[in-house]
C-alpha cells in the first residue's frame, strides 16, 4: 500500500541549501512550506524566526515532516519538535556537545534524526556500515572535497572557518581521491566532537580531512596553516564568499572517502562519486526523508543517521538519485594509487 506523502515544512527554505531541498521536495511531489525570516506572499512562505520560538511552534503545527538547514545555538528547531511532537531532519551540522544536549530533554514527544545531509550523514552512515564489517577498527576517518568559489558560501563563513582557526598549526595528509582528483592534500578539520563523525568516533581515533577543489586555493590554504596565519586571519578573510550565490547549483565533482584502520593499517573505505556538493547533500536529505517517514511511528527521542537508517537499505535510492559507492578493501585499489598514500 502507498504511503501518503506528507506535508513538508524546510526551516532555512529561502537560503540556497534549504531552497534546494524545497525545489526537489516538490519535484518528488511533496506540499513544501518554506520557512524563513523573510516575510512573503507567496502561499507555501512562513514566517519563521528562531529567535522568536512562539514562531518555531506555530510553523511546526501545520507540517507533517520538518527539515531544518539551519544551525542555531540554543537548537530552537529541534527542542520545539521532540517537546511538541512530529518528524524532524536536521540537516544542521550539530556539534557532538549539541547532540548530547539534546538527548537530555525528557519524555520526548517527537522523533529528530541528527546530521541527515551528506557530510555529517550519508558520509557517517558508511562509517557504520564499514565498522559492523570491521568492529575491531581503532581510527575512522572521512576525506572531503570542497569548492569554495562554487559552493561553500555562507557555510564557509559561518561554519568552517571557526574550526580551520581554532589551532596554529594543523596536521596534513596526501589523500589520494577517485579521479579526477587524484593524490591531494589534505587539512585535518576535526577530530570528531564537531560532530561530523556522530558518536563513531567516541571510543576511536576519529579525523576529518578537507581538501578544496582549486588546487591554487588549496596551496594557499596549506601555506597559510604552515605559517601559522591561518589562527590569526580575521572571519572576513571569507567575506567574499557570503556574496557567492550561484544561479544554479554547481557541478563540482564529488569524491569523499570513508575509512576505518587499526594500528595505523588501513582495513577499508569505501568514496562516493556525486555531482556537486549541494547536489548530493539535497539527494541525501530526499532518501532520509523518505525513509523516515515511512518509520515514523517506531520511535520518539534524538538519534543520529547513522543509528535509525541502514547503508544497505538505502543504497538503492541514493544510486537512484545519482550518488555511487565504490569498496576499496585492503589491497584493492583507486584509479592506479592505493588508498589511502602515506600521510605528510
Amino acid at each position: 500500500m502507498d504511503v501518503p506523502q506528507p506535508k513538508v515544512l524546510v526551516v532555512g527554505g529561502q537560503g540556497i541549501l534549504g531552497g534546494s531541498i524545497v525545489t526537489a521536495l516538490r519535484k518528488d511531489g511533496f506540499e513544501v512550506l518554506r520557512g524563513g525570516r523573510r516575510r512573503e506572499a507567496a502561499s507555501d512562505g512562513v514566517y519563521v524566526d528562531l529567535d522568536q520560538p512562539e514562531t518555531v511552534a506555530a510553523a511546526i503545527a501545520g507540517a507533517d515532516l520538518v527539515i531544518n538547514t539551519v544551525l542555531h545555538p540554543e537548537l530552537i528547531v529541534e527542542r520545539t519538535v521532540l517537546e511538541q511532537g512530529g518528524l524532524l531532519l536536521s540537516v544542521a551540522s550539530l556539534s557532538l556537545e549539541d547532540r548530547l544536549r539534546l538527548r537530555e530533554s525528557e519524555a520526548a514527544q517527537g522523533l529528530v534524526i541528527v546530521h541527515a545531509g551528506l557530510n555529517p550523514g550519508l558520509m557517517s552512515l558508511l562509517l557504520a556500515h564499514l565498522l559492523a564489517r570491521h568492529p575491531e577498527a581503532d581510527t575512522v576517518e572521512i576525506a572531503a572535497t570542497a569548492a569554495p568559489l562554487q559552493s561553500m558560501g555562507g557555510l564557509a563563513y559561518e561554519y568552517v572557518w571557526p574550526f580551520l582557526t581554532s589551532h596554529s598549526r594543523r596536521p596534513t595528509k596526501v589523500v589520494d581521491f577517485p579521479q579526477p582528483l587524484g593524490a591531494r592534500h589534505c587539512l585535518l578539520l576535526g577530530s570528531g566532537e564537531e560532530g561530523w563523525l556522530g558518536e563513531l568516533g567516541e571510543n576511536r581515533e576519529g579525523r576529518v580531512w578537507l581538501t578544496l577543489h582549486q588546487r591554487p586555493i588549496n596551496r594557499l590554504l596549506l601555506l597559510a596553516n604552515q605559517t601559522g596565519f591561518l589562527s590569526v586571519a580575521p572571519r572576513q578573510a571569507l567575506a567574499p564568499l557570503r556574496l557567492l550565490t550561484p544561479s544554479e547549483l554547481p557541478h563540482d565533482e564529488k569524491r569523499d572517502i570513508a575509512m576505518v584502520s587499526k594500528g595505523g593499517r588501513l582495513l577499508d573505505a569505501m568514496s562516493i562519486r556525486g555531482d556537486g556538493d549541494y547536489r548530493v547533500s539535497v539527494a541525501c536529505t530526499l532518501v532520509f526523508a523518505q525513509h523516515l517517514w515511512r518509520r515514523r511511528e517506531q520511535a520518539t527521542g534524538v538519534y543520529g543517521a547513522e543509528e535509525w537508517f541502514d547503508f544497505d537499505t538505502l543504497r538503492p535510492d541514493f544510486e537512484a538519485r545519482g550518488i555511487d559507492f565504490f569498496s576499496h578493501r585492503q589491497g584493492e585499489r583507486v584509479g592506479a594509487r592505493p588508498l589511502p598514500i602515506a600521510g605528510a
